[in-house]
């Protein structure tokens, strides 16, 4: 499995990646409504937006990604925790 959702409301959700999850699996991708994601705990994991140097995902970082914008995370060492809020569903 690639990760785990636990549902907040319908916009609103917790994801989880578990540290053993294959890194290949950790696609580019683009999402179909706007989103909001908030690390919720502390990881050694990053970002990245398509043409953009990867951002490591502290802690409490916040980050804003449009509709259509290509992005992945990359795989730390320890499990990813995120809120994820959705715009425009």
């Amino acid at each position: 499995m690639l990760y785990k959702n636990q549902y907040i409301s319908d916009d609103e959700f917790i994801r989880t990646f578990e540290s053993d999850i294959d890194e290949n699996e950790l696609e580019w991708h683009e999402d179909e409504h706007d989103r909001e994601i908030v690390v919720m705990n502390e990881s050694d994991w990053s970002f990245q937006f398509d043409e953009e140097i990867p951002q490591k995902l502290n802690k409490d970082t916040t980050i804003f990604i449009k509709k259509g914008r290509f992005h992945r995370v990359l795989k730390g060492t320890t499990p990813l925790v995120i809120k994820i809020k959705e715009y425009g569903r």
